[in-house]
């Protein structure tokens, strides 16, 4: 995964699918709502995805929160 790919993934803790466009810009707002949501690379949740692949699961920051990617369109 890398940047400008647009990505599906699980919130495995939450159980809750976002569909995510990974962007080189700071971003005020995020919401956990079914639109495309950017997110910047530099950002934990950004990090944790650099370097997956579909089905491959990702720490997000210090917290016990974890993602899994379904999918990745470039």
């Amino acid at each position: 995964m890398q940047l400008n790919d647009k990505v599906e993934i699980k919130y495995i803790n939450v159980g809750k699918n976002l569909n995510i466009h990974l962007v080189d810009e700071r971003i005020k707002k995020f919401t956990m709502d079914s639109t495309l949501q950017k997110i910047d690379i530099k950002s934990p949740l950004g990090e944790s995805l650099l370097g997956k692949y579909v089905g491959d699961t990702a720490k997000v920051g210090d917290l016990e929160n974890y993602v899994e990617v379904l999918g990745i369109v470039n």
